[in-house]
C-alpha cells in the first residue's frame, strides 16, 4: 500500500491528511502555529510549526498501524501571497509578509509604470509589490523568492526555488506563456523568482534528514502544491467538513 501525505498551511496552523490510492482518509493531524511578532514574522516558525504536526501525524499513523515509510507522495499548500526571501541553504534573510499585509503604494506606483492595465500585480495589495518590500528588507543577499508553500516544500527536500501556477499568479507568472514577463526584471530581480511547474509535478525526492527524523521512506517524492484555496476546490467536499 502506498500513501500520499497532504500539508496545510493555513492561517490560524498547520494540517495534514494522509489517503490512499481511493483518496480514503486514514489520518489526520494538527498543529497550532507559533507566536509571531505581527511586525517581523519569522518563516521559520512555519517550519517548527510544520515539523510539530508531522510528528503528531507519525504518531497517528503508527498508533493506528500503518507504516509511515509507505507515503511515498507528498505536496504542501500554503496561503496565496505570503512569502520570504531566503538564502541558498534555505535561511529566511527578511522577515515574511502574509498575504493580508497591505500598504505598499510606492512599490504598486512603480508596477503600474511597467505593468499592463489590469495586470494582477497592480495595486498596493500585489504580491509583487510585497516581494519588493522584501528585498529592500531583506538583511543578507537573497538566493530565491519563496511563497509559503515553496519555503516548506523547499524545507522537506533541502531543494529550493520551486513554485506552482497558483501562487505564483499573483506574484506576476504567466500561465498562458509558461514565463514571468519580461518587464517583471524592471522591478524585482527575476533571477529570485521561482522555476514555475503545474501543480502535482514531482520535483524531489524527500531529504534524507527529515525523512530519517519521521520514519519517512528516503525514496518519497514532494510534488509541486497550491494555495490553500485552489487546495480547498479541488478536495472533495467531505475533506473540507472534516477541516471545519
Amino acid at each position: 500500500m502506498t500513501l500520499g501525505l497532504g500539508i496545510d498551511i493555513g492561517t490560524s496552523g498547520v494540517r495534514t491528511a494522509v489517503v490512499n490510492s481511493a483518496r480514503a482518509v486514514l489520518s489526520m493531524a494538527r498543529a497550532p502555529h507559533l507566536p509571531q511578532d505581527p511586525d517581523h514574522m519569522d518563516a521559520s516558525l512555519w517550519w517548527e510549526a510544520v515539523k510539530t504536526c508531522l510528528g503528531h501525524q507519525v504518531e497517528a499513523l503508527r498508533s493506528a498501524g500503518i507504516d509511515p515509510a509507505t507515503i511515498d507522495r507528498i505536496a504542501v499548500d500554503g496561503t496565496s501571497g505570503s512569502m520570504v526571501l531566503v538564502d541558498g541553504n534555505i535561511d529566511p534573510v527578511s522577515p515574511a509578509l502574509m498575504y493580508n499585509s497591505k500598504g505598499f503604494e510606492a512599490e504598486a506606483a512603480v508596477i503600474d509604470a511597467v505593468a499592463p492595465a489590469g495586470h494582477i500585480t497592480r495595486g498596493s495589495n500585489s504580491a509583487l509589490a510585497r516581494a519588493m518590500r522584501l528585498r529592500e528588507r531583506a538583511k543578507a543577499a537573497p538566493a530565491h523568492l519563496l511563497h509559503q508553500a515553496d519555503f516548506v516544500a523547499a524545507k522537506l527536500t533541502a531543494h529550493p526555488g520551486c513554485s506552482d501556477h497558483n501562487n505564483a499568479l499573483k506574484t506576476g507568472f504567466d500561465p498562458e506563456t509558461e514565463s514571468w514577463p519580461d518587464w517583471i526584471d524592471a522591478v524585482f530581480d527575476a533571477e529570485l523568482l521561482p522555476e514555475v511547474l503545474p501543480v502535482g509535478t514531482p520535483f524531489a525526492p524527500l531529504s534524507r534528514a527529515v525523512a530519517d527524523q519521521f520514519g519517512l521512506s528516503r525514496e518519497a517524492v514532494v510534488c509541486v502544491g497550491t494555495t490553500d484555496s485552489i487546495a480547498a476546490f479541488l478536495g472533495p467536499p467531505r475533506w473540507n467538513r472534516v477541516w471545519r
